[in-house]
């Protein structure tokens, strides 16, 4: 947690898409309302509506670790690989 370019507060969370799906309430419904995040191996059935989102059907991106969508509230979801050690 740190300070934002705008001066606000900039939190990074983790969780298991499957456990947030289920919790409405407190920080995790904030993060939620959102519409940001990064969705890792997403189920594109049940997963994308955590945040608010379609995602594409992309046969070129089967899954893998570390491969997801980043998902914003003013963009469309694009494809990610994220590095791995």
């Amino acid at each position: 947690v740190g300070p934002g370019a705008s001066g606000g507060v900039r939190l990074v969370a983790g969780a298991e898409a499957d456990a947030l799906a289920r919790c409405y309430a407190g920080i995790a419904r904030r993060l939620r309302v959102l519409r940001t995040g990064i969705l890792l191996r997403p189920d594109p059935d049940l997963h994308p509506p955590l945040l608010h989102t379609e995602l594409p059907l992309r046969q070129e991106l089967p899954p893998a670790p570390g491969r997801g969508w980043v998902v914003t509230p003013d963009g469309a979801p694009e494809a990610v690989q994220l590095a791995r050690p």
